[in-house]
Protein backbone atom coordinates (compact mmCIF):
# COMPACT_ATOMS: atom_id res chain seq x y z
CA UNK A 1 0.00 0.00 0.00
CA UNK A 2 1.07 3.19 -0.61
CA UNK A 3 1.78 6.61 1.61
CA UNK A 4 -1.14 8.58 2.17
CA UNK A 5 -0.99 12.15 2.04
CA UNK A 6 -3.17 14.03 4.52
CA UNK A 7 -4.54 17.96 4.83
CA UNK A 8 -5.25 18.68 8.03
CA UNK A 9 -7.27 22.21 8.93
CA UNK A 10 -6.79 23.13 12.67
CA UNK A 11 -6.15 26.60 14.32
CA UNK A 12 -6.18 25.12 17.80
CA UNK A 13 -2.48 24.56 18.39
CA UNK A 14 -2.78 21.54 20.91
CA UNK A 15 -5.40 19.66 18.75
CA UNK A 16 -3.08 19.96 15.67
CA UNK A 17 0.17 18.90 17.68
CA UNK A 18 -2.19 15.75 18.75
CA UNK A 19 -3.34 14.72 15.33
CA UNK A 20 -0.59 15.50 13.30
CA UNK A 21 1.43 13.13 15.99
CA UNK A 22 -0.95 10.57 15.42
CA UNK A 23 -0.37 10.69 11.71
CA UNK A 24 3.30 10.66 12.22
CA UNK A 25 3.41 7.27 14.11
CA UNK A 26 1.95 6.13 10.84
CA UNK A 27 4.64 5.00 8.49
CA UNK A 28 2.45 5.18 5.37
CA UNK A 29 0.82 8.35 6.38
CA UNK A 30 2.45 12.07 5.94
CA UNK A 31 0.60 15.27 6.61
CA UNK A 32 0.43 19.07 6.38
CA UNK A 33 -1.45 21.26 8.30
CA UNK A 34 -2.90 24.86 7.38
CA UNK A 35 -4.30 26.45 10.44
CA UNK A 36 -6.66 29.26 8.50
CA UNK A 37 -9.64 28.81 5.81
CA UNK A 38 -7.40 30.86 3.36
CA UNK A 39 -4.36 28.71 4.15
CA UNK A 40 -5.87 25.81 3.07
CA UNK A 41 -7.54 27.19 -0.30
CA UNK A 42 -4.45 28.33 -1.43
CA UNK A 43 -2.84 24.46 -0.68
CA UNK A 44 -5.75 22.97 -2.65
CA UNK A 45 -5.68 25.85 -5.05
CA UNK A 46 -2.02 25.21 -5.58
CA UNK A 47 -1.49 28.81 -5.45
CA UNK A 48 2.07 30.96 -4.04
CA UNK A 49 4.26 28.32 -2.33
CA UNK A 50 2.07 26.01 -2.71
CA UNK A 51 2.40 25.54 -6.64
CA UNK A 52 5.28 22.72 -5.88
CA UNK A 53 3.80 19.36 -6.15
CA UNK A 54 6.65 17.75 -4.67
CA UNK A 55 6.62 19.52 -1.48
CA UNK A 56 3.09 19.89 -0.85
CA UNK A 57 1.38 16.83 -2.45
CA UNK A 58 -2.54 17.12 -3.43
CA UNK A 59 -4.16 15.45 -0.46
CA UNK A 60 -5.33 11.59 -0.29
CA UNK A 61 -7.82 13.49 2.40
CA UNK A 62 -8.75 15.99 4.22
CA UNK A 63 -8.85 16.80 8.37
CA UNK A 64 -10.82 19.70 9.45
CA UNK A 65 -12.00 21.46 12.56
CA UNK A 66 -15.18 23.19 11.78
CA UNK A 67 -14.35 26.31 13.55
CA UNK A 68 -11.46 27.88 12.22
CA UNK A 69 -10.88 30.94 14.14
CA UNK A 70 -12.92 33.87 12.61
CA UNK A 71 -13.49 31.62 9.84
CA UNK A 72 -16.03 27.93 9.80
CA UNK A 73 -14.81 24.87 8.42
CA UNK A 74 -18.19 24.90 6.86
CA UNK A 75 -16.86 27.62 4.12
CA UNK A 76 -13.98 25.61 3.08
CA UNK A 77 -16.38 22.36 3.07
CA UNK A 78 -18.78 24.37 0.33
CA UNK A 79 -16.09 25.41 -1.53
CA UNK A 80 -14.60 22.14 -1.79
CA UNK A 81 -17.62 20.23 -3.06
CA UNK A 82 -18.21 23.13 -5.56
CA UNK A 83 -15.15 22.63 -7.18
CA UNK A 84 -15.04 20.02 -9.12
CA UNK A 85 -11.13 18.92 -8.93
CA UNK A 86 -11.48 18.78 -4.93
CA UNK A 87 -14.86 17.08 -4.21
CA UNK A 88 -13.89 13.79 -4.42
CA UNK A 89 -11.24 14.13 -2.11
CA UNK A 90 -12.66 12.24 1.72
CA UNK A 91 -13.18 15.02 4.07
CA UNK A 92 -13.12 14.08 8.25
CA UNK A 93 -14.96 16.76 10.59
CA UNK A 94 -13.28 16.79 13.74
CA UNK A 95 -15.26 19.01 16.01
CA UNK A 96 -16.60 19.89 19.65
CA UNK A 97 -20.30 19.65 20.03
CA UNK A 98 -22.42 19.32 17.56
CA UNK A 99 -25.76 19.67 16.76
CA UNK A 100 -28.12 16.97 15.00
CA UNK A 101 -28.83 19.26 12.03
CA UNK A 102 -25.50 19.89 11.70
CA UNK A 103 -24.63 16.17 11.41
CA UNK A 104 -27.20 15.95 8.97
CA UNK A 105 -25.71 18.90 7.06
CA UNK A 106 -22.65 17.43 6.89
CA UNK A 107 -23.66 13.82 6.37
CA UNK A 108 -25.90 15.33 2.93
CA UNK A 109 -22.77 17.52 1.94
CA UNK A 110 -20.92 13.88 1.98
CA UNK A 111 -18.52 14.06 4.54
CA UNK A 112 -17.17 10.76 5.46
CA UNK A 113 -17.18 10.83 8.53
CA UNK A 114 -18.03 13.33 11.78
CA UNK A 115 -15.75 12.94 14.72
CA UNK A 116 -16.72 14.94 18.16
CA UNK A 117 -13.72 15.95 19.85
CA UNK A 118 -13.96 14.82 23.84
CA UNK A 119 -13.24 16.80 26.79
CA UNK A 120 -10.12 14.67 28.16
CA UNK A 121 -6.48 14.59 26.96
CA UNK A 122 -6.13 11.22 26.97
CA UNK A 123 -9.45 10.26 25.27
CA UNK A 124 -8.69 12.96 22.89
CA UNK A 125 -5.32 11.77 22.07
CA UNK A 126 -6.83 7.56 21.74
CA UNK A 127 -9.52 9.32 19.45
CA UNK A 128 -7.29 11.01 17.20
CA UNK A 129 -4.74 7.78 16.57
CA UNK A 130 -8.38 5.83 15.86
CA UNK A 131 -8.82 8.49 13.34
CA UNK A 132 -5.11 8.88 11.71
CA UNK A 133 -5.32 4.61 11.38
CA UNK A 134 -9.29 4.88 9.88
CA UNK A 135 -7.85 7.97 7.45
CA UNK A 136 -4.52 6.36 6.34
CA UNK A 137 -5.98 2.55 6.78
CA UNK A 138 -3.08 0.23 8.22
CA UNK A 139 -0.73 -1.69 6.62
Amino acid sequence: MSSKHILVVESNEDDAFLLRRSLKDLPFCTSFLCRSLSEARAYLSRIGIYKDAENYPAPDAVITELRLGADSGYELLIWMRENKNLRSIPVYVLTGAISPHDRATLTGMGIKRVVEKPNGHEELKRLLTDLAREVCGSQ
